[in-house]
This record gives structure tokens, C-alpha cells and sequence, in this order.
């Protein structure tokens, strides 16, 4: 007896179900955008993003060299970054969605840091997101600029820059968005070195 193979259907073949590897100790890391600053003295601090969303930092004990310092600033945050007022005095700029705080240092070790402040923009209101924060010292002023992304009338992204300086208690911003396209600015050499889709 001859049996017809053309009519018999392929048999499907098995595949044994792929299983995800887990990561090797140390690949993906909990802290992000970690941010360095030098302390007087030579020390160095470190800043980021820690695992409950929060922006810690970290500074290493000057007589032993071996232990540190973990501390909170109190800032929830997507993205942030670190200036310096004319006073030297560090200020932690951070967002979360399009929300923007900021801490001071007090200038005393207890507390270091200022109670978080919220601090709006005139484009807050119509923002979706806080894109990049970016900070500079000119001339003893602290300048701040901040890259929102916002949702164009045809349903696209669209962005806008804004920028301010630091009053000392705070950060005071311009009324409309910067021309970047129009002459020069603070702020040409800065964008110029970062992936920005202006």
C-alpha cells in the first residue's frame, strides 16, 4: 500500500520556548545619570538618581578615604543636573514629568539642603514633559535653561527652550521661549554638543 505524502500536512516543528537570562551581577545599574562635583578640599561628590526615583549624593570621607556619606535631597526626578550660585553654593535642579524643583544648600551641614521648592515656568501649563535640564555660571549668575517637549496642533512633538537665573532665592524665568534661531545666546555652544531636536 502506497500512501499519498503530497496530501499530508508538515508536521510543525517544535520550538522550545525562550527564556529570559537573567543580567550578570553588576550589568544594569540602579543609580542613573550620575553627576560629579568638586567639593573644596579636592574632594569630589557624587549625584544620582537613586533606585526610589530620588536624587542622592554621595561624598567620600577625606581622613579614611574608604567610607562615605549617603544623603537624600528630597527631589523626585526624571532628569536633573547641578549649578553653582555666585556664592558657590550648590543648587540641585530637578524634573519629573514637567515638574520642576529645585534644593539649595543651605550653607550650614544641618540641614544641608533647603526644604524642595517647586518652581514654575511660563510653559509649564502646556508641557508633556521636562526634556533636558541644562545650567551654566557666567559673570558670578547662575543661568538655568530647560528643553520642554509639548504637542504641536497637527498632534506631533514639538519643543520649546526657556530660561532663567538664579535670584538667590530662586529661579526667575523670561516671559516666552528663547529664539535659539535668531543670533547668538548663551546657550548656542551648550546645544551644540547635545542631541537636542529643536
Amino acid at each position: 500500500m502506497q500512501q499519498d505524502y503530497a496530501n499530508l500536512a508538515m508536521p510543525t516543528p517544535r520550538v522550545a520556548p525562550r527564556t529570559q537570562q537573567p543580567a550578570p551581577y553588576g550589568k544594569a545599574s540602579l543609580w542613573r545619570e550620575t553627576v560629579m562635583a568638586n567639593l573644596l578640599g579636592g574632594q569630589q561628590e557624587a549625584f544620582s538618581i537613586g533606585p526610589d526615583g530620588y536624587v542622592w549624593s554621595y561624598t567620600v570621607n577625606a581622613e579614611d578615604g574608604r567610607t562615605g556619606r549617603l544623603m537624600s535631597t528630597g527631589l523626585a526626578a526624571n532628569t536633573f543636573t547641578l549649578g553653582r550660585s555666585g556664592d558657590g553654593l550648590a543648587v540641585v535642579i530637578a524634573a519629573e514629568g514637567s515638574t520642576l524643583r529645585y534644593v539649595a544648600e543651605t550653607g550650614s551641614s544641618s540641614p544641608r539642603w533647603s526644604a524642595p521648592c517647586v518652581t514654575s515656568f511660563p510653559g509649564e501649563h502646556d508641557a508633556l514633559a521636562i526634556e533636558q535640564i541644562l545650567v551654566q555660571t557666567l559673570n558670578g549668575n547662575l543661568f538655568l535653561g530647560l528643553l520642554t517637549r509639548h504637542r504641536a496642533p497637527n498632534g506631533t512633538d514639538c519643543y520649546r527652550f526657556w530660561d532663567a537665573v538664579w535670584a538667590g532665592g530662586g529661579f526667575v524665568f523670561c516671559h516666552k521661549p528663547a529664539e535659539l534661531d535668531h543670533g547668538y545666546n548663551i546657550w548656542m555652544d551648550e546645544l551644540a554638543s547635545r542631541p537636542i531636536p529643536l
